[in-house]
């Protein structure tokens, strides 16, 4: 099945000895990263995307489970049986599959460097899994993962058929809330990279310091990886990554890439 029929995605700029891949967050479209929003509408551009096309050749694309969920949020007609084997189907592993082959098929090529951002980062970690002898780096912001406990909680449940038909029939809050635990429904499984490891943490504005949960993040991709990691934080007083300054973390990625600074 060819879910990329069900989704945007775009193909720009020279290759340059790698292609970027980005990952977009929870509820985010991945082409909204060129822009600051206020109120759900774009005020600015802030030219993120454009920035790293600047470096090589990018690939960016919506995820389709999240394309169904962001026309139900903001009230579009959407046909919502035409995304059920989709959803049947959907798992980061089977995604991240889909998609390696579909990035031959487009001739992007290898080696990739892959940038995520929230819960793009679990698809961003599994496709680095999956394909560790094409990835160049990976740089992960504000990166969300299913540690191994957080594996066995709710956020790991698949729904099975009947449930799934009974909630794209009645794609309420609620239901959108279920839809998104079965699509990133996965089991743990160990991060061990023998590439560059980039993690960017959002600072808490009110604490001053990193959440539990990426305290967390940071100490498990610390024991897993002793070689070639580094970390950095941002404060995020829009409270999303876009709604800030990115270009700060893309001239990072940029010097990150050249060897220099």
């Amino acid at each position: 099945m060819d879910f990329f029929n069900k989704t945007m995605y775009k193909i720009s700029g020279k290759y340059n000895g790698y292609s970027i891949i980005f990952f977009h967050g929870h509820n985010h479209s991945a082409f909204n990263y060129n822009y600051k929003y206020v109120n759900g509408f774009k005020r600015e551009k802030k030219k993120f995307l454009d920035y790293l096309e600047h470096l090589s050749q990018i690939f960016i694309y919506d995820r389709p489970e999240e394309m169904l969920r962001f026309n139900v949020l903001r009230g579009k007609h959407t046909y919502v049986k035409d995304y059920y084997n989709v959803l049947k189907e959907t798992s980061p592993i089977w995604h991240v599959k889909i998609l390696e082959k579909f990035l031959r098929e487009k001739n992007v090529k290898p080696p990739y460097v892959l940038i995520g951002h929230g819960t793009g980062c679990i698809y961003l970690l599994r496709f680095a899994n999956a394909f560790k002898d094409k990835i160049k780096g990976i740089y992960l912001m504000e990166p969300y993962h299913l540690d191994p406990r957080m594996a066995m909680s709710c956020l790991a449940n698949k729904l099975k058929d009947p449930e799934l038909i009974d909630i794209i029939k009645n794609l309420n809050n609620e239901n959108l809330k279920k839809l998104e635990a079965h699509t990133i429904a996965a089991p743990a499984f160990p991060i061990k990279f023998t590439f560059p490891v980039r993690c960017y943490f959002k600072i808490e504005s009110n604490s001053k310091s990193l959440s539990k949960d990426q305290d967390k993040f940071k100490k498990y991709l610390k024991d897993n990886n002793t070689e070639n990691i580094k970390f950095f934080t941002f404060l995020d007083k829009g409270g999303m990554l876009n709604e800030t300054n990115p270009l700060g973390i893309a001239y990072n990625i940029k010097y990150d890439l050249q060897g220099k600074r």
